[in-house]
């Protein structure tokens, strides 16, 4: 009985990643307005760790590795960090990959805000 709630529970947790991956696929993020646009920019105009994000994923769905880092480069060392936490999920709850994780995703925010080389390749950009 435990297996069979196992193999559902994973099901119910791939199914929508799942979808995900091929809406991102099919769907255009930069052709349509059907996803949302990102409320820290619009309200502030700096960009967050996430800005960008949907549009190099479907980039990176599509094969195009380059075009997606021009989006965001953090989208490797995410996918690196999420496979590492699929394999290893007894990490997710350790402090230190929470600090890590969190402590990254703020310096990228600051570094990517700063309008100098090389800080300034970091913004979203086509």
């Amino acid at each position: 009985m435990k297996k069979r709630t196992a193999i559902i529970a994973t099901l119910a947790a791939i199914a929508p990643v799942t979808l995900a991956i091929l809406l991102l696929r099919g769907i255009d993020p930069a052709q349509t307005r059907w996803f949302p646009d990102c409320m820290l920019y619009r309200l502030t105009g700096l960009y967050c760790a996430g800005c960008g994000i949907t549009r190099a994923l479907h980039r990176l769905f599509n094969g195009d590795a380059a075009g997606a880092m021009r989006l965001n480069p953090l989208i490797v060392p995410a996918a690196v960090a999420a496979m590492l936490l699929l394999l290893r999920p007894k990490w997710f709850g350790k402090k230190w990959v929470l600090i890590s994780m969190a402590a990254t995703v703020v310096l990228f925010t600051v570094l990517r805000n700063l309008p100098w080389e090389p800080f300034a390749m970091l913004a979203p950009h086509d």
